[in-house]
């Protein structure tokens, strides 16, 4: 015969519930690591526009970055306005981007090892007079900040999206992928190869959660 388990909730000897199930068999696991941050029409600061800022390597931009480099929010975006509608776990936080200590980078590091799904939408315009490309992805335990595609440090880890836009032309991406993390591994989503980038900060997010 088989054996059964009767049990309503889980718990940590600490007293943290780490699972719980309903009369209907459904399963609630409270503490997994998750987050996500929504970038919503932030509409004050310096150096960007009232519902948008501009990123690139045209030196006309608000936020200059090179080839391969760590997406980046403002300050003031990162701090404020905007922010974390989840963060379970504690894991995502924001870092002085290496390009200027005025902007911050968004760093998941894993409270617990085990699989990870990361993902992120991107509504952006390719302000370049030309056709260009633009890609987001994850770097995995590095902050890279490369000036040309002549190093194997300007590869995604693992890739979420790319895509290119006509010139002027605005774009939606939005991409997943699934990494393995063990515990105080890192993940910083980064972006490259764009000549001038204007990111529509009303929908623009990123996530993770692990999977188990």
């Amino acid at each position: 015969m088989a054996s059964e388990l009767h049990v309503d909730a889980i718990k940590h000897s600490g007293g943290t519930s780490a699972l719980t199930i309903d009369s209907s068999g459904r399963v609630l696991t409270p503490a997994r690591p998750s987050f996500q941050y929504e970038i919503s029409g932030y509409s004050s600061g310096t150096n960007y526009l009232s519902s948008t800022y501009r990123f690139g390597s045209q030196n006309d931009c608000d936020i200059d970055v090179n080839y391969f480099s760590p997406f980046p929010f403002i300050n003031s975006i990162s701090s404020g306005g905007d922010g974390f509608t989840t963060n379970v776990g504690g894991g995502a936080s924001f870092v002085d981007h290496p390009v200027s200590s005025d902007y911050k980078y968004l760093k998941f590091t894993a409270p617990i090892a085990g699989l990870y799904c990361f993902g992120m939408v991107a509504h952006f315009t390719n302000q370049h007079t030309t056709n260009d490309y633009a890609a987001f992805g994850l770097a995995k335990n590095r902050v890279d900040n490369v000036g040309a595609n002549t190093s194997g440090t300007s590869d995604f880890d693992k890739p979420l999206c790319h895509g290119e836009p006509a010139a002027g032309q605005t774009d939606v991406f939005s991409g997943t992928n699934i990494t393995d993390l063990a515990l105080n591994d890192y993940v910083v989503f980064c972006l490259r190869s764009v000549q001038e980038l204007q990111i529509q900060q009303s929908s623009t997010l990123f996530f993770g959660y692990l999977i188990g």
